[in-house]
């Protein structure tokens, strides 16, 4: 799932405070004395793993236990992606640094951090076993004796599989910037969640995030700063993180030079995100494009941001994976397909027939409970649609493309999406069906950004030309098209209240989206049909359809498309030549384009079969053309067009040759409820006439 457009971003925490203490209390303190202060800001981090080890001489076979190091505190490289830099890790190994409570309570052992069903849990940490001894974290394994598992249990027991992953929370980092090296991110208040056993342990610089919630935690950070008496100041977590994040190499908009392009690419690529062949691909079109450093940090950020959407992507569904309620993709995708019957009116498939009896709280709170976050039994329709991520969680993102949460990547859980995905499958139903008859006649291209969209044109080429032994072959000339046009971006937006979700109503929310569909549907065929009907004038000065281009019937030749006629026309399409004013095209007409008042008299035409008593009363147009009646034409004017993937006349463009409307959403703020907006970048013009004619019709 398209993440290009961007709404105000949820911060993920409100506000940041800056203390000094340090002289506040001394009445001769001096202003001018540099002094540290600790600055203290909330935010939401995902689950972190680690490497760990075991002892497989310690195995248990009567108690099926097995005793593991899962925590030395040794540091490790990590990348910060908030500020595109490597960093050091450090996990604090004091006792009163690390909580013990959840694997005493017995937490998981896990296979390969498995999170989607409980056949991934393979043992539990022994209650009470978990303990700090001499600056190492160590536990007592017990392993499950279903049979399902007995040969990863062997293999444990044998010593084959000894590799095992901790994975931990922080909830306060202690950041230490030092000069001429990497900052240290020292885990002063940790707590590890569950352990897992895994064919390669976790990279140090891997993270859990797709499979893992965030949750809040503090980071302290130590600085100096100018002394002043007692002062307490509060800035935006906006500002700090323009102040963490600016660049202090090069100036916002001054060009980066090769040495800090190569400096930054190659720290990315110690961490294995970028290949050597990427990076200077990168730094190439960075020095080519006389980009700043925090322009080419916003680049990296967007690029990987992309890459891990489309690896990661909640709702990127595969057709792999068991075809069972136990598959997270396979239970997301029945209730997305639910969603979408009961708004279209299309048969549910067999698995989504499960669900279309439930409300949408219904629904929600049973995902709520599938993800493990709440019992919806216990709560409110209110409670469950807040919980569920409808409301006060920040903006989201899944594979439709939509927003970037404040903090992480969304997980098949969240409801909003499901119905969100529904909606945009039920946006491109109504808007294909509505879609402009012009289309069919039109060539469709990609477009990368709103400039003025021309093409390249071939002259001269006419035949092959015999090249004579040691002979120079002849160049064909290539020069752009001067006819162009651009994207424009048409969009409107509604919002869906928290009563009709609670009242059920997808009504509400199906109906806004159907008339969306037609008015994006109807944007685009105002604008192709004013494009034929207008006229417009072409690059070399005259209109579109005229006798100068030789695709204009003359008036003794208007009426009404009989054989005649459309003979004319085809004539007319098969004499026009290539730019060279001498190769001829031999264009023949594929579509015939009328009103609505010639649409009974075009289908009678093309449908004559009769086999004729002469050979000139036969018809040799009957299943040669396609008639296509446009509504918005008034009048007795018809048109001949050519294939356009051969001969184009019309072009139309969108952005990043995503195709039609789309939907995007966000919490509400106006109103209580989502608000979701449905926008399109589209553009289309005439680009040449040799493939077209026009007949003005019967004028009597």
């Amino acid at each position: 799932m398209r993440s290009r457009r961007k709404w105000p971003h949820v911060a993920a925490f409100r506000r940041s405070t800056v203390i000094d203490r340090s002289n506040q209390d001394r009445p001769d303190a001096r202003m001018t004395n540099a002094s540290e202060i600790t600055v203290e800001r909330r935010a939401d981090a995902p689950a972190i793993s680690r490497s760990a080890s075991l002892n497989p001489a310690t195995w248990d076979a009567t108690n099926r236990t097995i005793e593991v190091v899962w925590t030395t505190g040794a540091r490790g490289a990590r990348f910060d992606w908030d500020n595109l830099r490597v960093i050091e890790e450090e996990l604090s190994t004091e006792a009163t640094s690390v909580r013990l409570q959840r694997l005493n309570s017995g937490a998981p052992v896990l296979n390969a951090h498995g999170r989607g069903d409980l056949s991934s849990q393979i043992g539990v940490v022994v209650p009470g076993s978990a303990k700090m001894v001499s600056g190492q974290g160590v536990a007592l394994l017990r392993l499950s004796n279903r049979p399902e598992i007995a040969s990863i249990v062997d293999d444990i027991a044998a010593g084959i599989i000894r590799n095992i992953s901790v994975g931990y929370v922080v909830h306060v980092w202690e950041v230490e910037e030092r000069n001429g090296t990497t900052p240290v991110w020292r885990a002063i208040d940790w707590e590890p969640t569950e352990i897992s056993f895994v064919p390669v342990p976790f990279d140090p610089a891997a993270q859990v995030r797709a499979t893992t919630d965030l949750h809040p935690c503090i980071i302290r950070q130590k600085g100096k700063a100018m002394t002043t008496p007692a002062t307490i100041s509060t800035t935006t977590d906006d500002n700090v993180n323009t102040h963490q994040r600016g660049d202090t190499n090069t100036p916002s908009g001054s060009a980066a030079s090769i040495t800090e392009l190569r400096r930054y690419f190659d720290m990315l690529g110690e961490t294995g995100e970028l290949g050597e062949t990427q990076r200077a691909s990168l730094i190439l079109e960075a020095a080519e494009r006389g980009l700043s450093m925090t322009e080419v940090r916003s680049m990296t950020v967007r690029m990987m941001g992309d890459r891990q959407r489309q690896q990661t992507g909640p709702l990127a569904f595969h057709s792999g994976g068991d075809q069972t309620f136990d598959n997270p993709q396979f239970h997301a995708r029945a209730i997305e397909d639910a969603l979408y019957a009961r708004m279209s009116g299309a048969a549910p498939s067999s698995a989504a027939r499960e669900f279309m009896g439930m409300s949408m709280v219904q629904i929600a709170g049973a995902m709520l409970e599938r993800s493990g976050r709440g019992h919806a039994r216990n709560l409110s329709p209110t409670d469950i649609l807040s919980a569920a991520a409808w409301n006060g969680n920040g903006t989201r993102a899944g594979s439709h493309g939509y927003m970037a949460r404040a903090a992480g990547m969304m997980t098949t859980s969240d409801f909003p999406e499901l119905l969100t995905g529904a909606g945009q499958r039920f946006l491109m139903d109504v808007f294909a069906a509505a879609g402009s008859p012009l289309k069919q006649v039109a060539r469709r291209r990609s477009a990368r950004d709103f400039r003025a969209i021309s093409g390249i044109e071939l002259s001269g080429f006419g035949t092959l030309q015999e090249v004579q032994e040691a002979g120079e072959i002849k160049h064909g000339s290539f020069k752009s098209r001067k006819e162009s046009y651009a994207l424009k971006t048409y969009a409107k937006q509604f919002g869906l209240s928290r009563q009709a979700i609670i009242n059920d109503d997808l009504g509400a929310f199906g109906d806004p989206i159907r008339s969306m569909a037609r008015s994006a549907a109807e944007t685009e065929a105002a604008l192709f049909a004013k494009l034929v009907t207008s006229n417009p004038t072409m690059a070399d000065g005259s209109p579109l359809f005229d006798a100068v281009h030789g695709n204009l019937a003359p008036a003794a030749d208007t009426g009404k498309p009989v054989g005649t006629n459309i003979s004319n026309g085809r004539i007319a399409m098969r004499r026009q030549k290539d730019l060279d004013g001498v190769t001829p095209l031999a264009t023949a007409p594929k579509f015939i384009v009328t009103g609505p008042d010639l649409e009974t008299w075009v289908e009678q035409l093309l449908s004559e079969t009769i086999s004729p008593a002469r050979a000139d009363d036969a018809n040799p147009f009957a299943g040669k053309l396609t008639p296509l009646v446009e509504p918005r034409f008034d009048g007795p004017s018809w048109y001949l067009f050519a294939d356009p993937s051969l001969s184009p006349v019309l072009e139309y463009a969108y952005l990043d040759d995503l195709p039609g409307p789309h939907i995007e959403t966000r919490d509400g703020w106006d109103v209580l409820g989502t608000e979701f907006r449905v926008y399109m970048d589209f553009g289309a013009g005439a680009v040449d006439w040799r493939g077209g004619f026009k007949n003005t019709g019967a004028t009597g």
